[in-house]
């Protein structure tokens, strides 16, 4: 057992200064705590979309492949995160890191897509887990040695392949967080951030005089390589073929109908044409449109107001 009165806190105890090998069991063993909060993130993630069909985050379609992807992921990452959480409780220290990486990464998803949820909790968290990564970091200098002397290949395997997700997600999250790449759902004009704004006005893509309703981009690095947005006269779609631009503009008077070709899912996009009327400059265009959040049905559905208010 570990006598907390011979162990230096601040912070009302949240933080425990790591000096000796009962400070640095003590931060280690706490690390539990943060497992457990984010298990616990998750289980009132997955509740929330079971109940009222949304999560702080997102509200996918009910039934469709989105909703149920969502669950699936959010089911697995709350057991994984319990299972590293009792390890750390049994002893296991080595899942330390990876509960800290976690952390990290869902603060940094949050403060980009809701950074109004869980502030106090994961400043709280945040303190805990640095105290305990400072631990395990040193704990061979306070004589916290775990295992058998053997080595394991499947928490070697786990954490190899943890790693290489850990930092292609957060690369992901801070991409498009910080708008240097397309986001993954259908946006409104006031959500674009002011970068890609730039990019289209610089590839005369957007008018300086338009001001744009709803966008989506399919472009993996950059909103510059393809995309479609509505302006209040307009319907655009861009395309970057063999290095060259091409751009198709349709205004709302022009267009005949709107008929769906392909109906995407959670790893696909919906596929649109749009076929304009006899007079109309293009015979027909293809707009591609995310799932995410219902995203494609919301454009359509502008779109065909737009159309029956011309």
């Amino acid at each position: 057992m570990i006598d907390r009165k011979d162990v230096d806190t601040r912070l009302f105890g949240l933080w425990t200064v790591v000096k000796d090998s009962t400070s640095a069991l003590r931060a280690l063993r706490a690390t539990q705590y943060v497992a457990f909060y984010l298990t616990f993130s998750g289980v009132l993630e997955l509740v929330l979309l079971l109940v009222i069909g949304r999560t702080f985050v997102s509200s996918p379609p009910p039934g469709g492949s989105q909703f149920y992807a969502e669950f699936a992921i959010g089911l697995i990452f709350s057991a994984l995160i319990l299972w590293l959480g009792l390890r750390i409780r049994n002893g296991k220290y080595g899942a330390v890191p990876y509960v800290c990486a976690l952390l990290l990464l869902d603060v940094v998803f949050n403060l980009f897509e809701a950074p109004w949820v869980g502030v106090i909790g994961a400043g709280i968290f945040c303190a805990i887990a640095l105290c305990g990564l400072k631990a395990w970091i040193w704990r061979k200098k306070y004589g916290i040695l775990g295992g058998s002397g053997r080595r394991n290949w499947l928490p070697i395997c786990f954490g190899a392949i943890s790693s290489v997700v850990f930092v292609s997600a957060l690369g992901v999250v801070l991409l498009i967080g910080f708008g240097i790449s397309p986001g993954t759902r259908v946006i409104t004009g006031h959500e674009i951030p002011r970068y890609q704004i730039e990019v289209l006005l610089d590839r005369q893509i957007l008018g300086r005089n338009d001001e744009i309703e709803l966008f989506y981009s399919e472009g993996p690095f950059s909103v510059a390589t393809g995309g479609q947005f509505m302006t209040s006269e307009k319907l655009v779609a861009y395309e970057e073929l063999d290095g060259e631009l091409h751009i198709y503009e349709m205004p709302y008077a022009e267009i005949e109908s709107v008929e769906l070709e392909s109906q995407g899912g959670f790893l696909a996009d919906s596929l649109y044409t749009v076929y304009g009327k006899p007079d109309a400059g293009w015979e027909w265009i293809i707009i591609i449109l995310s799932v995410e959040n219902g995203g494609d049905q919301r454009f359509i559905d502008r779109l065909e107001q737009h159309m029956a208010d011309t």
